[in-house]
């Protein structure tokens, strides 16, 4: 599978993630990043199972999740399982910075969770050991894996004032050798 590219502007990162989940029929979708569920609003999956240490009032959710895990995206991992749910894909979407500015809700997210490569690591060992086919990552610079090909890069500016990457990758399950 070839590497597309595309390069825009000054676009609601919603319709990014939209166009990129059709690309890949997902329908049952796993976001190990939940918030409030803003990257949903154009294209809400069949089945959509969130991942947040945070659980937001009712009326704060743009759209909400059918499952919402209260814990980390590490601390998820056996409940996944018991789930038995086969995901067609992984969305991450870390926060950017290692140290927030100010005493933000940011702070608390990071003594709860770590660090943003902390995020992205477990999320794609979850991809893997799942065996979730894709990995949709938002972030400020690509991620580099070795289990990992990408087959779409999207380079965003504007709406979010910084830069920003969607990338789509296809996980290469572990192979074991006898």
């Amino acid at each position: 599978m070839t590497t597309q590219t595309e390069i825009i502007q000054n676009i609601d990162t919603a319709k990014i993630v939209a166009d990129m989940l059709k690309q890949v029929n997902a329908e049952y979708v796993l976001d190990t990043t939940y918030g409030v569920g803003r990257f949903y609003k154009f294209f809400r999956p069949k089945f959509l199972v969130g991942i947040d240490p945070h659980i937001y009032p009712n009326s704060i959710y743009i759209v909400k999740p059918d499952i919402l895990i209260p814990k980390t995206v590490w601390g998820a991992f056996k409940t996944l399982k018991l789930l038995g749910v086969k995901f067609n894909i992984c969305v991450v979407d870390p926060p950017f910075r290692h140290r927030p500015r100010g005493k933000d809700n940011r702070l608390y997210y990071y003594n709860l969770i770590g660090t943003p490569e902390d995020i992205i690591r477990h999320s794609f060992k979850i991809a893997e050991e799942l065996k979730i086919p894709y990995l949709l990552l938002h972030f400020n610079k690509p991620y580099d894996g070795t289990k990992i090909r990408t087959i779409k890069y999207i380079y965003e500016r504007g709406f979010l004032k910084i830069e920003s990457y969607f990338i789509l990758y296809k996980v290469i399950p572990n192979v074991k050798t006898p």
